[in-house]
């Protein structure tokens, strides 16, 4: 939660003390937030140096002193290498220098040399990690799986409603009226950097997080709705009555929010279920193929193998017996789908793979042995 910092900084340069307390508290109060701040995923350090990312070009924005554009750039390439969604702050980042120099910006030599701060350590991280890997796992996964997806997004009506749905989820229902109120108060000539945030931040929600439909994507979006929110709170907030009035509906919402972040916590056990079955009927040794896109299941029966049905890799054949067979002559020995579920399954792969190998378990989990 040491994004926290950044929100309050932030909130308090723009709106106030008062809404920079209160915007911190209502970003440590939103369901997603309390979920992931103890998870041990990169979303916590990617929230740090994103927000912090933002608040010191800010800073250098108004300032223009170059520490502060050194810092961002510093604070953007962290935030790039632990979650590559959080680049999308760059394009709210370039409007506003538009808005200041025109496009006399590219003429900027401090502004080439925070690019090349922010962008080029993560390019040639890429380029040196491609280079020594063993095995292609996840290269290029952006380029193939989510950029065609996500122009077609911008126009399906369900993206919307999905993210829509999501949004309030991960903000809560308590606190998107106070979102929505100090958002549609929002002035251009005061707010235009919050405006440009807030605006790049949902073309991520549907051009990333509505196509990947992960909810953990929809994160990045908490800092500048809580600055929104702060502001509301920072209006209401003048008097010490009505403070105290605002901390205890803050008080309220965080008691909802808790109640609110429960589903966040609820175990999906049908990888486990799952997982047993393949250690059950399989030794560490060998090699299997499953049926999820993402590989939780092989790291939990502690496994190795190949994800099916993913289209992912050039060398690898499509077809389910084309594919299956591919497998057999790499050693793979077993088949696992997810409680009987294949990725992008239309029927025909489960129906190669009952009508061909023998099935191993009962009822809902199982897996195939291939030889």
């Amino acid at each position: 939660m040491g994004s926290a910092l950044y929100v309050y900084l932030i909130a308090k340069r723009y709106y106030g003390n008062p809404a920079g307390w209160f915007a911190a508290i209502a970003y440590a109060i939103m369901p997603i937030n309390i979920f992931y701040s103890r998870a041990i995923m990169p979303e916590s350090a990617a929230l740090f140096f994103f927000t912090g990312a933002f608040y010191y070009f800010v800073r250098w924005y108004d300032d223009e002193k170059l520490s502060f554009l050194f810092l961002s750039g510093v604070f953007t390439c962290l935030s790039i290498s632990q979650k590559t969604p959080t680049i999308f702050i760059g394009l709210a980042m370039i409007f506003m220098l538009i808005r200041k120099y025109r496009f006399g910006f590219l003429a900027k030599w401090e502004l080439w040399a925070f690019a090349a701060i922010s962008l080029l350590p993560n390019l040639l991280y890429f380029i040196w990690s491609k280079s020594i890997a063993e095995f292609a796992f996840v290269s290029n996964i952006g380029l193939i799986h989510i950029v065609p997806k996500s122009a077609k997004a911008f126009f399906q009506l369900y993206s919307y409603k999905f993210a829509a749905i999501e949004i309030s989820t991960a903000v809560s229902l308590g606190l998107i009226p106070l979102v929505t109120i100090g958002f549609i108060d929002a002035e251009w000539k005061k707010d235009y950097a919050l405006l440009l945030w807030t605006i790049t931040m949902l073309i991520e929600v549907i051009a990333v997080a509505a196509v990947i439909k992960l909810r953990y994507y929809f994160i990045f979006i908490t800092p500048i709705t809580a600055v929104w929110a702060g502001k509301t709170l920072g209006k209401l907030g003048k008097s010490k009555r009505t403070v105290i009035g605002v901390f205890l509906g803050l008080l309220i919402i965080t008691q909802w929010n808790y109640f609110w972040a429960e589903a966040y916590f609820n175990e999906k056990d049908n990888i486990l279920k799952q997982a047993e079955v393949i250690q059950k009927y399989s030794s560490k040794d060998d090699l299997i193929v499953i049926g999820t896109l993402e590989p939780a299941l092989l790291n939990q029966s502690g496994r190795s193998g190949w994800r099916a049905n993913i289209k992912y890799y050039e060398n690898i054949p499509s077809g389910p017996e084309k594919e299956i067979q591919y497998y057999i002559k790499n050693g793979a020995k077993y088949f696992s789908p997810l409680g009987g579920y294949i990725y992008g399954d239309d029927g025909s792969y489960r129906k190669y793979l009952d009508e061909n190998f023998e099935k191993l378990g009962e009822g809902q989990y199982f897996i195939y042995k291939l030889r």
